[in-house]
């Protein structure tokens, strides 16, 4: 009966409390009523609380490791009929149905872990107290968890009393017994929202405290020093301040610190440190705590009644970052990550900016894998190492221990030390001598090619006796493995390969990428061409196959740059269609040579047998895309090509690769013109407009290419191209018709072809007209005062004469050098002439760039 109470008293203390979390470890909910509503005090008053947990369905918590206990029940105390000891329950049709969802914390979504449903057809009871119809049982998996219970209770439930009907209450009960051990004191390290692995050390009253765990974990000391009946423990924690998982980059924010009072948690303080020291003393009634940083700086202390537990909470942050995950397979070197070697696994992440990595790795790696060489000398093993003892009889004044024979590449180390004076250390390969020492020397560390060869201790004495200790020896073999590629993946997926050790990842915000670096121990057989330079567009013609499959793919050098995809020129259905790749198979059924204008063969064309782009006729590898617009601020720069890539071209069959490393650039035009008494000479002179870092380029241009001069509308002049330089000579009145119609204005274009395609690469040039204005002239000698004029506006120009060419009657009769830039010319002449001669006076001018310059002749 005793019993009974103490459980409908609890009940009350659940509801007076709404429902939130008490003292006790009992928590309920009033799920559904039937009948009066009255309080569970007992004081006849419907109070707002009782009606607020009446109406709810569902009731959260948080709480230790332990079992959740969920209970059906009915019970009721009335008010009415308090004088009354005689009544019943009676139930008809209840049906309950309970859920019960738990989390890590707010950061994650609820979890189904359980589900119950019950019915009940009748059930009758004269107990004053409740009756549980049902109990249900569910352990937590970890320490500390949110739980919500959502739950549905429905049926008939009266009670009958001596004198009438009255009111009843049904409860969902949860709850939990936690069993509380007070022996010892402890630190109890949590984390949210994610479980963090966290490094401690310190000492206790048993001894020490060293490791890492994963959150959340307890550190206890249960031990009493008896001399002085006190427990004690120091604890220093490290967290990490960055954490990646699925994904996320998590950042350290703060760090909560709780005490345990009267069976809560109790918030005493916060930090931003990532290291804390907590000291903890517990004696027979009181206990003390100081927490403190690694500096010994005080965080927060304090005094509690009875044992001393403490809460580390670390506090991460989600940010918005981008990361690089690095590594190396099947061995570990070391990566160079920006000019910092470092030994993978590697997590590297920026934070709030896309993250550009320059990652490199050594193309050979040796490795060293310990062997035993089975000496035929007794010798005594211990690890991996041996000692071998050499002794010389009295009839024989040599000793040997000598291995099995062997192949490759070795290290060998050891220590000796000669025991009697006139002895010498041989070491020897077979019959050669390697090595010889007469005296104590500490280490001894060589390298060995050897080809079915023995390694050999030899003692060789002068006198009677000799002997030698050698200690610590450690025979290794070599292994060498040969870098092959670089693979690039995000979510499981590959992205992206490189064929070289020197590699720039960019990863996007916000994402995770794997760069994964695969050796081998068998060397690639990369056979590496010269250097081959192309301007955007132009066919890469490939190198003559044989018959067979082939695989082509590239990597950019300086993918941190983003250069275009080189791509496929292909032909689907005789219709030809460029696409980017970064690698593709081949079926090479004849022999096939690389196609040029001529080729009209289309059969003979290889097959591409893979992806999406299957059965298509492979015609060329095309730098970029002809009809597509890039931008090239970032490729094109500073004098500058970032457009490098290694293309390969490997034989599936034989393994063998040609690699060839494409230059992608284009061309810019110096355009000049010089100026003779009765002709004009254009030149174009192309020139490469960007080159690739640390790389030479011929500079000779040996690029079939066409020079126009253009209006908007036609052609005016073209040349063709001898190496870089193009030139046309003509007389000045030929020029002077064909720019007849041209104001101010020209387009010079250098051009050059794609298979399908022409590039050009436009100039704007100027046309000035000019002549000179004749402002005084005498005849007898000719002389003259002049100023150069354009026609249309006849002002002064900024034109440079070099020489006035003087006509009379048609024939040159005098040329005149001009020095210097002048704004008028005074001309004075030896010519004897007259007024009704013809006279022409004609402005030579210097030579022009990105200019053409028409001198009109002047005449009487």
């Amino acid at each position: 009966m005793k019993r009974k109470i103490i459980l409908i008293t609890g009940i009350i203390l659940i509801v007076l409390f709404q429902l939130n979390k008490s003292y006790s470890s009992s928590y309920g909910i009033c799920v559904i009523s039937s009948g009066k509503i009255i309080d569970m005090s007992g004081l006849g008053e419907s109070r707002t609380v009782l009606r607020k947990s009446q109406n709810s369905n569902y009731w959260t918590g948080h709480f230790d490791q332990t079992n959740i206990r969920i209970r059906v029940l009915v019970g009721g105390k009335f008010q009415a009929y308090e004088q009354d000891h005689f009544f019943k329950y009676s139930v008809k049709n209840l049906e309950w149905k309970i859920r019960l969802y738990i989390r890590k914390n707010s950061n994650y979504s609820w979890r189904l872990v359980r589900e119950w449903i019950g019915k009940r057809n009748s059930y009758e009871s004269t107990t004053i107290s409740e009756n549980i119809f049902v109990q249900y049982s569910y352990k937590t998996p970890v320490d500390y968890y949110d739980f919500k219970i959502e739950a549905s209770l429905s049926g008939q439930l009266t009670v009958y009393v001596r004198n009438g009907e009255g009111a009843a209450y049904s409860l969902i009960w949860v709850f939990w017994d936690e069993k509380i051990d007070n022996s010892f004191i402890g630190i109890l390290t949590t984390s949210i929202p994610i479980p963090v692995k966290v490094s401690y050390r310190g000492k206790g009253s048993s001894g020490s405290f060293i490791g890492e765990k994963e959150t959340p974990f307890w550190i206890k000391e249960n031990k009493v020093e008896k001399i002085n009946n006190i427990q004690k423990l120091n604890i220093t924690l490290f967290f990490k301040k960055n954490i990646i998982q699925n994904n996320t980059l998590y950042s350290l924010s703060k760090i909560n610190i709780f005490y345990k009072n009267k069976n809560r948690w109790k918030l005493i303080s916060d930090t931003d440190k990532a290291y804390i020291n907590i000291q903890l003393l517990s004696g027979r009634v009181f206990s003390s705590y100081r927490i403190s940083d690694l500096h010994g700086h005080k965080i927060s202390d304090g005094k509690v009644l009875g044992k001393i537990r403490i809460k580390i909470e670390s506090v991460y942050q989600k940010r918005n970052s981008s990361i690089l995950y690095i590594d190396t397979y099947p061995i570990k070197t070391e990566v160079l990550v920006n000019s910092s070697v470092l030994d993978p696994p590697i997590n590297i992440y920026t934070i709030d900016k896309r993250l550009v990595a320059y990652v490199n790795v050594s193309p050979i790696k040796e490795t060293y894998s310990v062997i035993d060489p089975k000496w035929s000398k007794k010798y005594y093993k211990r690890a991996d190492t041996y000692d071998i003892f050499l002794v010389a009889g009295r009839n024989k004044n040599i000793s040997i221990s000598a291995s099995i024979p062997l192949t490759g590449n070795y290290t060998i180390q050891f220590k000796f030390k000669i025991l009697t004076w006139g002895s010498t250390l041989y070491l020897l390969k077979n019959s050669t001598i390697i090595g010889k020492w007469e005296s104590f020397k500490k280490t001894i560390n060589m390298k060995l090619d050897l080809k079915n060869e023995r390694i050999i201790f030899l003692l060789k004495t002068k006198y009677r006796h000799g002997s030698i200790i050698i200690r610590d020896v450690r025979v290794r073999k070599i292994n060498y493995y040969f870098f092959k590629e670089w693979k690039i993946f995000s979510n499981n997926h590959e992205i992206m390969f490189f064929k070289t050790p020197n590699i720039t990842v960019n990863v996007p915000l916000g994402r995770k990428y794997y760069a994964i670096a695969y050796f081998s121990q068998n060397p690639a057989k990369i056979k590496k061409s010269k250097v081959e330079y192309f301007l955007k567009g132009e066919t890469i013609k490939l190198t003559f196959l044989q018959k067979g499959v082939y695989n082509i793919f590239y990597e950019p050098i300086y993918p941190s740059h983003n250069p275009p995809n080189l791509t496929v020129l292909a032909l689907l259905n005789g219709k030809p269609i460029y696409f980017d790749f970064r690698k593709i198979t081949i079926y090479v059924k004849d022999s096939f040579l690389p196609l040029d204008n001529t080729t009209k063969i289309l059969n003979n064309l290889p097959v591409i047998i893979d992806g999406k782009h299957n059965n298509l006729r492979l015609v060329c590898i095309s730098a970029w895309n002809p009809f597509r617009q890039y931008r090239l601020e970032n490729v094109f720069k500073n004098s500058t090509t970032y457009a490098v890539y290694n293309l390969t071209i490997e034989n599936v069959n034989t393994s063998k690769k040609i690699t060839t490393l494409i230059v992608v650039t284009t061309l810019k035009v110096d355009f000049k013109v010089i100026y003779h008494e009765s002709t004009i000479e254009i030149i174009w002179n192309a020139s490469i407009a960007y080159y690739p870092p640390h790389i030479q380029l011929k500079e000779k241009i040996d690029k079939k290419l066409l020079f126009t001069i253009e209006t908007k509308d036609e052609i005016l002049l073209t040349a063709i191209n001898n190496g870089s330089i193009s030139r046309i000579n003509m007389p000045y009145q030929k020029l002077h018709t064909i720019l007849s119609t041209v104001n101010e204005s020209l387009i010079v274009n250098i051009r050059w072809r794609s298979l399908i395609s022409i590039y050009a690469i436009p100039k704007k040039i100027s046309v000035t007209r000019y002549t000179l204005w004749l402002k005084s002239i005498q005849f007898n000698p000719l002389s003259f005062e002049a100023s150069i004029v354009d026609i249309p506006s006849l002002r002064d120009m900024d034109i440079n004469v070099k020489e006035i060419c003087i006509y009379v009657n048609d024939t040159l009769l005098e040329k005149m050098s001009i020095t210097g830039k002048k704004q008028r010319y005074i001309v004075k002449t030896s010519i004897a002439t007259k007024p009704e001669d013809s006279i022409t006076i004609l402005p030579i001018p210097l030579e022009t760039k990105n200019q053409i310059l028409l001198p009109e002749a002047t005449k009487t």
